[in-house]
Formats: C-alpha cells, sequence, structure tokens
C-alpha cells in the first residue's frame, strides 16, 4: 500500500477567474482541453449579474506541468490563475 501512494502524481488545485468569460471563454477551453489527460475534476461558477467566471479544478501531475498551466491561462487577458498543491 505505501507504495501505491509513492506512485500517486502530486495534487494541485488551481483556481481561475476570466474576466468577459464570454469573449475569453474559448481561448481558456482550448488551453484546458491541451491539459485535459492531467484534470481531474473541474466546476465552472458564474454570477448572472457579473460578466466574470470562477473556475476550480484538481490537478494531478507534477509541479512543473500545473505551472504551465497557470502560466498559459495567464497570457490570456483577463484570466488569472493561481495554484496550490495539496500535501
Amino acid at each position: 500500500m505505501a507504495e501505491d501512494i509513492q506512485k500517486r502524481r502530486p495534487v494541485h488545485v488551481v483556481g481561475i477567474r476570466v474576466e468577459d468569460r464570454v469573449k475569453y471563454a474559448p481561448e481558456v477551453q482550448e488551453i484546458l482541453t491541451r491539459y485535459g489527460d492531467v484534470i481531474v475534476s473541474r466546476a465552472g461558477y458564474h454570477n448572472p449579474q457579473s460578466p466574470d467566471g470562477i473556475i476550480t479544478m484538481v490537478v494531478e501531475a507534477e509541479p512543473t506541468i500545473v505551472q504551465n498551466l497557470a502560466k498559459d491561462l495567464r497570457k490570456i487577458e483577463g484570466v488569472s490563475a493561481e495554484t496550490c498543491r495539496l500535501t
């Protein structure tokens, strides 16, 4: 059992805020699709009275992959992305 735990990939939570989600959603989706093999779960929230959107994800991957995901998202105007590794 201890060997199984050691073989698991690190788990991260990624939070994404998309200003003007209608405008930027296609670019965000393209990036999330590219990293789809490491995204374990994803939930999106939006307030109907606000143009912004919030996405939370659980990602199982090495830290460099998660940092690259966040970096690629932040390249999009109006998008912020933060990560947190769960230990």
